[in-house]
């Protein structure tokens, strides 16, 4: 089992992470999309999609091996595939911009390919994949809540193999690889708002503290020694957390107001 991170090393088009294709617009409603990094770090996302790689490989017709594209920050990325000359595959599409995996995240619709009696319509990634005996490949998109978030990827050794009965099992896959995507996201969407809470509360208490170290120091009252604070903050072109988190510093370390003058003052 493999997994393996790539993002493609071409510019990619900011809004979908791959080249659009002139006039392509997203079916029924689509809208390009894609999922940061800390989320497709997810250690449940890779756990997930390496089920369902491997599902597909065991257990559709006509597949051999399978990745799942997903686009993140801005790029096209192989969060899972089931050996490491797939991944090689994914990527060159991502480098040269051509192939099934990256039309189906620029139109948002099923992929089918046949490399020996197709070459016209991928020139340059069709005779790749035939380097190693991959002869199709089905991809068919990833989506949540109408917005495009990559792929999944199917390969196959042999003319024909990926044919119409594999598209119904595809998309039942591509479905369960989009809720672990999903739902990613939305752990990730928690963890940065926990995070952003407890950043919260930690600038509330230090701003509290300094402004009862400037309290005691100057006599002034709460509101004033706030406003001690803003314009220590507006003059120094700081934020006003850094500015009392300076003063309750130097307040530890058993100095007496040191930059009071030029820092509060």
């Amino acid at each position: 089992m493999t997994v393996i991170r790539r993002a493609t090393t071409s510019p990619p088009d900011q809004s979908t992470g791959v080249a659009p294709g002139p006039g392509v617009v997203l079916p029924d409603g689509l809208r390009p999309g894609g999922i940061r990094s800390s989320a497709a770090e997810d250690p449940h996302l890779r756990t997930a999609l390496v089920a369902v790689v491997e599902t597909a490989r065991c257990c559709v017709g006509g597949c051999a091996e399978a990745t799942v594209t997903a686009v993140v920050d801005g790029k096209p990325v192989t969060l899972a595939a089931t050996e490491a000359f797939v991944v090689e595959l994914d990527c060159f599409q991502y480098e040269i911009g051509e192939g099934p995996c990256i039309d189906a995240v620029r139109v948002g619709r099923t992929v089918r390919a046949e490399f020996l009696t197709d070459g016209a319509r991928y020139p340059i990634f069709g005779p790749r994949a035939l380097t190693v005996d991959v002869v199709g490949t089905l991809s068919e998109p990833l989506e949540s809540e109408g917005t495009v978030l990559g792929s999944i990827n199917l390969f196959g050794r042999t003319s024909d193999a990926l044919d119409g009965g594999t598209l119904r099992p595809a998309r039942l896959l591509a479905t369960q690889a989009s809720a672990a995507v999903a739902a990613a996201v939305v752990r990730d969407d928690l963890r940065r708002k926990v995070a952003q809470l407890e950043q919260a509360l930690e600038s509330r208490d230090v701003i509290a503290q300094a402004k009862g170290i400037l309290m005691l120091q100057s006599g002034v009252g709460p509101d004033e020694a706030f406003s001690l604070l803003v314009k220590a903050s507006q003059r120094e072109n700081r934020k006003l957390r850094d500015i009392a988190q300076e003063i309750a510093d130097r307040t530890r370390q058993g100095g007496s107001g040191g930059r009071r003058s030029g820092g509060t003052g």
